[in-house]
Order: structure tokens, then C-alpha cells, then sequence
């Protein structure tokens, strides 16, 4: 049973991904949690401690699906978000809500 106000729904697909456009710099890592649960892998980076997921998103207008690898860039002492980063520029588009047709 997904948490109250997680995106994250049964077999790990996104509902509602335009919801992460709300995980900026500078938001809460508490956030983070809340919409998309524990990350698959943390580690330490340049940057600061990175935080791994694996989404899957719906793709617009088909019954296919993208797994999406992103990235969350954590100020551990400041318990805030410094980046985010998204390996495939689709994946964002789709958060974005510019999927090209």
C-alpha cells in the first residue's frame, strides 16, 4: 500500500511524475522520501551524498513504459536537495510535460 502522498504506486510505476518538479534545490530531503520512499542505493559523490532511484514512468498516449535512472545530490548536514539529475533527457521531459509526439 503506497503512503499518503507518495507518487510511487505498486511495481514501482510514477503516478502523477509532474509531481517531482516539486524536489528543487534547496527542498527538504524529507520530501524526497515522502513522494518517491527510500532510495535503491546511497553513496558519497562530489557533490555531496547521492541518492539513486529507478522510475518507471507511463509513457504519454501509449500503454508503454521508461524506467528512468535519477539522481538526488544531498546536503547531509543541511538535510536538503543540491541537484538532481536525470540520466536519460527523456525521463525529464516526461516530468516536465514536454514529451515530444
Amino acid at each position: 500500500v503506497p503512503r499518503r502522498g507518495a507518487i510511487r504506486q505498486p511495481h514501482g510505476v510514477i503516478d502523477q511524475p509532474q509531481r517531482l518538479q516539486q524536489l528543487r534545490n534547496g527542498a527538504p530531503v524529507d520530501q524526497a522520501v515522502a513522494l518517491l520512499g527510500q532510495p535503491l542505493k546511497k553513496g558519497a559523490g562530489k557533490g555531496g551524498s547521492e541518492w539513486d532511484y529507478n522510475l518507471k514512468f507511463k509513457m504519454p498516449d501509449s500503454e508503454n513504459y521508461m524506467v528512468c535512472q535519477y539522481k538526488l545530490v544531498v546536503d547531509e548536514a543541511k538535510k536538503q536537495i543540491e541537484d538532481a539529475v536525470w540520466r536519460r533527457k527523456q525521463c525529464m521531459d516526461i516530468v516536465n510535460g514536454t514529451v515530444k509526439k
